[in-house]
């Protein structure tokens, strides 16, 4: 039996945020209005080329860059929000906010139907790399490969197109000359 006022904790929810460190915003900005006035004294009492602007410009681009990342870098804030559940009179007391989302599925591929068309099964077959025809039955026939094979009905069909039988069908189909 439960007690009246136990507390159990449950396990804790860990949420981390990275913050920009907000102290030295003010000094940055005044560093940054500095450099811009440096960098316009610099162009009016030097008379610069193009290049010469543009790779001063990037230095002090550069310059600021690096002071920036130093004044203003990221600090982690770790949250840690540790649930309470207490029972009260061997009734437990949590609260939950239930909430909905939307979730969106989208179809890449849809699936086709599942109806195969069915194979046609032939009583001969031949390759076009042997130039031999085979029974449907004889082994020789399954170990061709699909894209050279050809499927007839009729014996007849192979031997007008100058296929030669099979030496394993022949033997199966006439004992005698085993």
């Amino acid at each position: 039996m439960k007690k009246r006022g136990e507390i159990h904790y449950l396990e804790p929810s860990i949420v981390e945020k990275n913050i920009w460190n907000l102290n030295h915003f003010f000094t940055s900005l005044f560093i940054g209005l500095f450099l811009v006035a440096i960098f316009i004294i610099i162009i009016n009492f030097l008379n610069l080329d193009l290049t010469q602007v543009l790779i001063l410009f990037l230095t002090i681009i550069i310059i600021y860059s690096i002071i920036l990342f130093f004044l203003l870098e990221p600090k982690r804030l770790r949250e840690i929000q540790q649930p309470i559940l207490k029972t009260i009179a061997n009734k437990p007391i949590y609260k939950q906010i239930p909430y909905e989302t939307v979730k969106k599925i989208y179809v890449t591929n849809p699936k086709k139907s599942s109806k195969k068309t069915p194979i046609k099964k032939f009583n001969f077959y031949a390759s076009t790399q042997s130039k031999t025809y085979h029974k449907n039955t004889c082994r020789l026939s399954r170990l061709m490969k699909r894209k050279y094979k050809i499927g007839n009905d009729k014996e007849i069909y192979f031997t007008k197109n100058k296929y030669r039988p099979c030496k394993v069908c022949i033997q199966n189909q006439y004992p005698e000359l085993k």
